[in-house]
Parts: C-alpha cells; structure tokens; sequence
C-alpha cells in the first residue's frame, strides 16, 4: 500500500497567480431565471431520475464483474477538465443557488450546475474544448462569459464572478481563460493542442513532444522499451518508468515496456497531456511522466482534413563520405573500374498520407469523428553480404558426392544459404582454386569451393490506422464517448543475418475500443464510469524460411553455428517468437464537493491475458568449432581441440502468463484559506505477478515423477521456479 501527503511541500494556491481579475464582472443581460424555469429543471431532473439509479446500477455490476474476471489493470488517467468559480454579488457577498449552464460552442452540448451555499460552483469531468457560460440568480442581472476554454487534466478557476443589479459598464472578459501558471492542481501538466502538435517538428513521432518541457531528456542509447518516438527520462528516472495513455485508457505494452500503439495522424489528435510532478492519487501505475494522447470529436459543424506527404532520393545528394576517395569511392571523372566504387544515391521513398472527418449526427447531441492515415516506406534493396564463409553450390554438389547420405550435408542442402531463394543468392570471393580440404566421416578429405554468399532483400514498411468516435450528450447531466481504432503494421527483413537468409519479418496487428460515461447526480457529486478493452498481435516469423510461424514452430530448422570464420546457417534460436496481449481495463472515477473541500475518490480493476510464444532453442542450437566438425557431426577424429555441442529445449513453446491487478484511491482537495489549498491523497495498488504461471508450470512437472526432469531426491522448492 502507498500513501502519497501531497500537502508536503506541495500546496497549491487556488487564488492567486491568476493571470485575470481577481473579480470577473460579466456583461448584464436580462433576468432569464423564475419560478416556471426552475419548475422545468424540476420536471428535467425527475425525468432523468431512472437514469441515474441505472447509472449506480450498472457502475456497481461493471466493477462486481470486474473483481470475478480473470484478466489485469494500469494507470487511470482523464481526457476532461475542470471548471470552478464563485459567484458574488456587487458587495462581494456569496450568491448560493444561481444557476450556471455551460454551452460547447463547437457542440452547442450544455452542462447546467448551481452555486452551493458558499457560492462557489464546479463542472467536474468536462469534456475539452471553449465553453459559453451563463449565470442567473433570481434578484440578479443575468450574466455570460464568452469564452472559457477547459483543457484536458486542469482545473480552470474563474474566480470571483460578479452578477450586478443594474445595467452599469462593465468589464468583459473574453478570450481564453487558460491561465499560465496552474495553481489550483499541485501537479504539473502540459498540454498542447493539435495547432502545436501540427506546427512542431515531431515527424509523427508525437512522444518526443515530451523532451520540450523542463526536467525530461533523451535517455538516447540506453533506451529498453517501445515508443512512438523517443525514449526519454523524466527527473532522472528510468526511461520505462513512464505511464502512457490513449483517451486517458492505458497503451502500455505489458511485456517489453513503453507503448502499445504507435500512433501516427496528427490531424486526429485534440490535445497531448503531459504530467511530469505531482500526480494526483487518481494516478498510479507508473513514477515517470504520465502521456496521454487525447482524440478530436466532432462538432455541430462538419470539418475534416486531408495531406499527402513525399519523401524521396530524386532530390537527395550525396552523402559527404561518398565524396572522397578515402572511403573508397571515385573522385570526380575516375572510372569505377580503377578498382573504386561509384557513388550512387540509394532509390527510396515514402508516401504519408490521411483523412479525417467530423461533424453532427444530431445537432447538440451526438457527434461523430474518423480518421485514416497509411504509411508506405519502400528502399532500393542493398547487398548483404556475410563474414563467413559457406560452400558455394558447386561446393555443396562435391559434398554430397563425397559423403552421400550424410546428414549435414542434406541440412545444408536444404536449409543453407543457398537453399533460401528470397533475393536470389550468389557467390563471392569464390573462384576456382579457393578450395579448402574437408576432412569428413571415415577421414575422408576432399577440396571444396567455398566463398562468400550476397543476396538483395528489400525491407518495405507498410502502417495503416482507422480511427472512429462518437460524442453522446443526451441531457445536460450526462455525456458519453465511444472510440475504437485498429492499426496494421508490417515490416520485412526486421531482424536477423540477411545474407544466409536466417532473418525474420514482423507484423503488428491492434484493436482498441475506450467508452465512458460521465453524470452529474446533483451540484455535489459527479461520477464517470469508463471501459477499455485493447488487444495487439505481434509476432516475428516467415521471413526467409515463410514455413516457420509461431503457429507452425515444428517448421523451423534448429540455429547452427559453425566457428573459425564459416557462415552459420538455419535460424536463430529466439525466433520465431510472438505475443498477444489483450488488457481489459474498468474505471470508476467521482468527485464530492462540500464546502471547502472537494473529495476524489475511485478505483479500478484491469486485467491481462497475454500468452507469449517463444522458447529458445526450441528447434535446438548446435555449435562446431570448425566444417570439418560439423561434416562429421562429432569432434575430429585426432583433434581433441574440435568440439559440437547442442542445446535442446522442450515443452510448450506459448506460456499463458495472466495478470489481475486492483487500485482504489481517495484525495482530498482542501481550501484551507483562500489563498492556500492542501492535497491530500491516499492510493493503494495491488499487482499480481504474471510469471507466477512458471511457478504452477514447474511445481506440476516436478510433482509427477514420469515428467519430472531433476533428481526427484531434491525438494520440490529447488526444483521448481520460486513464487511471487
């Protein structure tokens, strides 16, 4: 269990700093607030009054189905802000029960709330955007502020909002009232909008947005995780301790750390928020940055957007070390044939280009957005040539005059270089007198013609990503949200030795769907129940040998090495691998707010089931120190130096690791005067350890003597993998 006092040196002042007037004096207009209004608000909140016992139903049978699922949970965070005021009259008296309605300009949605008996109003969990505000208190002129804007994980406070009993001048405030410095959250957030985002140079690579604000660096070479972009540290911390978000729902990849999503269309996104000091309890998971991609939603006015982007070598130069002789290639006029190498620009290019596309299904109520972005990269192929060397084809044709039927022969026959057709192999350095004298079973010694092998693969790069959204606001008390996004990625040659075709191509597959839904019970209390379900597929494989899967590992030819400056052959022993990962995730987020003080408190419950396919040297592992070792399968014969080894794992190559974890928390934001606000929260975190599956893998083996594997005279706790 964690308890985080933020009120240790960590006080934020909720007035004072405020880049606008102490006192906000709205324009006068007429009295909009009576009896037969307040009798219609009456009627609206009576209406509504299933709805909101539906809405405690389902959230309680959401969270019990929850506890009893068998699947895991991350970080919460917020796509909303929050807007607070106090409204007073001419002599700065409190005004409790004026009636305050906020109208999304873009969505004409409004959210209507009241001043409590201190006079002090809120909107809890508002989703972002610029916002009208109109308030009317019976007594009162009626006033607006045109123009707040509510940003994602703030708290905008609006301060002292004077209604006025005549029609005298007064100040109107318009504009953005986004202050500069935030005092009224002790956390520290940035956030920048999708000009920002657009304007930047980020090359879609939108985490290192991150790098621009004070106390996060570059960890550069040492990074250990996946990101959209660049790694980075934040106040010194590790470079995977940081907690990433897609609409404030979890995009961490569970295995290798960092995201799970590598998101790419700028124009799809409304907001990056970056907290770095000082989360909130409503935070956990993570001690770095929290960074959370915040998707556009559509408006009463229908908006989209469309770009291509080229990139291609028909306007490159050069590169300077191709300019110079040094580096072995021609001077200017020289003859490539004077044995130097003519500089030539390397063909490649790239195609980015998407689409989004906004705007109204039924006007003030429901919205919708969607985007698509592809991503095509294609590079001319370059030789790849090995270190080693191998037995050319006529090389391969005396070794199996020489030594019919033997086993290594055929595996090199039918797995060696030249037994991979992708990218047409062909031999270097061979020619006709370098044979080299291969000593086999029975000291048979014949000459052999081995040379180097070169072969042509391209690696092009394919990334498609289909985004949709909908924006519900049935009543102005409550608002719900739907996304779902799926995102293809493919790359050819990631990884692996090109030249003797043991090299593997990656696919990348994702589904994500995020839902809430936010209500407003009464001026004190507001709840927002959310859900997300994430699932990607990624698996290393095919390659140069398009038989071996992760489904089909039986196919796979065992990874041989062959020492003293030979060319090994097969495929590596941690391929082919893969994982699936598939994380469920509940929140339930609310606010109370009584007097001076406002408490947040909620939970939530993720679970994940993530199978992993890979077991090294599944297909085995086999190392000779020389050819004539590997021909014979065994140490030479009077040469005690040769050596062949093998390393042979068994059992199930997929380990079915699952994981279920639980956080409950509870802050208290209290203005003790009304310069000074303490945070004080408390947030506990319970996370299953997934690999304890290797503990109930192992104890079961062990405890069966016709499976067990060690001597069955040791305990059992030695024998078997420990438990978390």
């Amino acid at each position: 269990m964690e308890a985080h006092l933020n009120g240790v040196g960590s006080w934020a002042t909720r007035r004072g700093g405020v880049p606008i007037k102490d006192q906000v004096t709205v324009p006068i207009k007429e009295e909009v607030t009576d009896q037969a209004t307040k009798q219609g608000q009456g009627k609206r909140q009576g209406k509504f009054l299933a709805a909101r016992w539906l809405y405690i139903a389902l959230a309680a049978l959401v969270l019990v189905a929850g506890c009893l699922s068998s699947r895991p949970l991350f970080a919460q965070g917020t796509t909303t802000g929050t807007v607070l005021g106090t409204v007073i009259d001419p002599r700065g008296a409190m005004i409790s029960g004026a009636s305050v309605r906020a109208t999304n300009i873009a969505t004409g949605a409004n959210l209507t709330t009241e001043s409590l008996g201190d006079g002090i109003f809120s909107f809890r969990f508002v989703p972002i955007g610029d916002y009208r505000l109109d308030i009317s208190a019976a007594g009162f002129q009626a006033g607006v502020i045109p123009s707040v804007m509510v940003v994602s994980g703030v708290t905008t406070d609006l301060k002292s909002v004077r209604l006025g009993i005549t029609s005298a001048s007064t100040v109107v405030v318009n504009g953005n009232t986004t202050p500069l410095l935030q005092v009224a959250d002790s956390q520290v957030s940035t956030i920048f909008d999708s000009q920002t985002i657009q304007a930047l140079p980020l090359n879609n690579s939108f985490d290192t947005i991150a790098e621009v604000i004070p106390g996060v660096a570059s960890t550069h070479a040492d990074f250990f995780s996946n990101a959209n972009g660049d790694n980075f540290s934040v106040n010194g911390q590790s470079g995977r301790f940081n907690n990433f978000q897609f609409d404030g729902q979890s995009n961490n990849d569970n295995s290798v750390g960092g995201t799970q999503i590598y998101f790419g269309n700028q124009d799809a996104l409304a907001q990056i928020q970056v907290i770095t000091n000082d989360f909130s309890a409503q935070y956990g998971r993570n001690s770095g940055a929290v960074v959370n991609y915040i998707t556009k939603s559509g408006t009463n006015a229908f908006h989209g957007s469309g770009f291509e982007m080229y990139l291609g070598s028909f306007l490159s130069s050069l590169e300077n070390q191709q300019k110079t002789s040094l580096f072995g290639f021609c001077a200017p006029g020289e003859n490539s044939n004077s044995d130097c190498e003519k500089p030539v620009v390397p063909r490649s290019n790239e195609h980015r280009f998407g689409a989004t596309l906004g705007g109204p299904i039924l006007a003030n109520k429901l919205f919708f957005f969607g985007s698509t972005y592809w991503d095509r990269k294609r590079t001319s192929a370059s030789p790849s040539t090995s270190i080693g060397l191998t037995p050319t084809p006529a090389g391969l044709t005396a070794l199996a005059a020489a030594f019919p039927g033997n086993a290594s022969v055929e595996a090199l026959q039918q797995f060696g270089p030249y037994a991979i057709s992708e990218g047409k192999p062909i031999s270097v350095n061979a020619t006709p007198d370098n044979l080299l004298p291969v000593t086999g079973p029975n000291n048979v010694t014949v000459p052999i013609q081995f040379g180097n092998v070169q072969r042509f693969i391209a690696a092009p790069y394919d990334d498609q990503e289909h985004l949709g959204r909908l924006d519900w606001q049935p009543t102005d008390k409550d608002h719900l949200f739907a996304r779902y996004f799926y995102q293809d990625m493919n790359q050819q040659a990631v990884n692996g030795d090109i030249a003797s075709g043991n090299y593997v191509n990656s696919v990348d597959k994702v589904h994500t769907i995020g839902a809430d839904w936010t209500h407003t019970f009464n001026p004190h209390w507001a709840d927002q129940l959310r859900y997300s379900f994430q699932q990607s597929k990624i698996a290393y494989q095919d390659g140069g040998l398009p038989n071996c899967t992760i489904n089909s590992p039986d196919n796979c030819p065992a990874d041989v090495e062959i020492g003293n400056g030979f060319e090994n052959f097969g495929l590596w022993s941690g391929y082919p691998q893969g994982r699936v990962m598939k994380v469920t995730q509940i929140q339930n987020n609310a606010t109370w707010t009584r007097g001076r003080q406002t408490i947040l408190f909620g939970g939530e419950i993720d679970t994940q089931n993530s199978p992993q396919t890979g077991l090294a040297n599944y297909a085995g592992s086999f190392f000779y120190n020389d050819f004539n070792a590997y021909i014979s399968n065994a140490p030479g014969p009077g040469q005690p130096d040769y050596d062949a080894e093998l390393a042979l794992a068994f059992g199930d190559i997929t380990t079915k690791y699952k994981e279920t974890d639980l956080a409950g928390y509870i802050q208290d934001d209290w203005q003790v005067t009304p310069n000074l606000t303490a945070h004080i929260g408390l947030r506990w975190e319970y996370f299953s350890p997934a690999f304890n599956v290797l503990h109930d893998l192992t104890v079961a083996r062990e405890s069966n003597p016709a499976t067990a594997i060690w001597d069955p005279t040791l305990p059992l706790s030695d024998r078997t993998f420990p438990k978390m």
